[in-house]
């Protein structure tokens, strides 16, 4: 018999609450894509990271409930943040608390574990959210290491830019501005949608920070190319080709 629901898909009577959900965060996203530059000024990269993590969490689960992915299990057994603290607003565990850590520390063992199990979507699920949970311990070596191993799936879209991203901003934290951007890139070469322009608004972000005027007109300049028609041009118009002036006629 045929799959009514195949996998991404909500089951019946979940279409409701899941649209409700997903178009809150969609309007978030949308926030962040029209005030990119004031957001990326003050607030840096954490939100960014979040709100995507959010998106994230909510398509990834609607596949969980299809039964699409390996990690089902482990998710079932780990604390969940609150809706505030995925979205950098409250804090995401009491590390006081040595029973709540054994399970953070034991369910990144446990994703990783459905990473290495599996391929595609599902092992770079793993891994992410493996190296979600040990960033929650505040373990960045082991978050990095599980980070790296699902951008070695090679997954794209919003697995791809989690992925990218979250190792981004680990980047910049640690000062290297070139590794930064070199996950964005790699973004922007694989995605023309939303998360190829917020690789590019990043990166255009990240030169402009350093004071390094070519490299933010390039990839401005790539920005204007790839999406000539996003409302997000207008911010970059300094950035933009002046069109030459038509030569006088003759006489």
């Amino acid at each position: 018999m045929a799959d009514d629901n195949p996998p991404g898909l909500p089951l019946p009577g979940e279409e409701e609450e899941v649209d409700h959900v997903f178009r809150a965060r969609m309007s978030l996203y949308k926030a962040f894509m029209a005030n990119w530059k004031n957001i990326l000024g003050l607030a840096g990269l954490v939100l960014v990271g979040s709100l995507v993590y959010g998106l994230y969490e909510g398509w990834d689960t609607d596949r969980a409930k299809a039964g699409a992915l390996a990690v089902d299990e482990v998710d079932r057994r780990m604390p969940k943040p609150s809706e505030l603290a995925m979205y950098g607003l409250a804090p995401l565990d009491d590390l006081d608390d040595p029973n709540h850590v054994a399970t953070l520390e034991e369910g990144a063992r446990r994703y990783e574990g459905a990473g290495d199990a599996n391929s595609g979507a599902m092992a770079a699920s793993g891994y992410i959210k493996a190296g979600d949970t040990w960033l929650r311990l505040g373990n960045t070596e082991n978050a990095k290491a599980a980070f790296e191993k699902a951008v070695d799936t090679r997954e794209v879209g919003l697995l791809g830019w989690t992925a990218h991203n979250t190792l981004a901003v680990l980047a910049l934290q640690e000062g290297d501005s070139a590794g930064a951007v070199a996950h964005w890139q790699a973004v922007a070469d694989s995605e023309k949608s939303y998360l190829g322009e917020m690789a590019l608004l990043s990166i255009v972000s990240t030169h402009e920070a350093a004071g390094e005027n070519a490299a933010a007109t390039k990839a401005a300049q790539q920005f204007l190319v790839a999406y000539p028609l996003s409302p997000r041009g207008s911010d970059l118009a300094q950035y933009s080709t002046p069109t030459p002036a038509p030569a006088p006629a003759d006489g």
